[in-house]
């Protein structure tokens, strides 16, 4: 994953994860809502990049809500 990760910074070096605020970026999925233009970019830069399936283990899924002053954790499943 943090290959990935760092394929993203690389492709959108203007865009580090987090703004470049943390060292390491942790390791998660996140689901996007927004303008589609600007989402179809993302998956297109994804896909030239030829990255492929992502195999890794899920031991959580946490639920956060974008309120103001930023994203509050609302609820953490933890995985069988």
């Amino acid at each position: 994953m943090r290959r990935l990760i760092a394929a993203l910074g690389e492709a959108f070096p203007n865009h580090p994860p987090y703004g470049g605020v943390f060292g390491v970026a942790e390791s998660h999925l996140t689901i996007a809502r927004g303008e589609r233009r600007i989402l179809d970019g993302v998956a297109a830069a994804y896909r030239a990049r030829s990255m492929g399936p992502i195999n890794c283990r899920v031991t959580a899924a946490s639920l956060y809500d974008r309120e103001e002053g930023g994203w509050r954790l609302k609820q953490r499943f933890e995985l069988g």
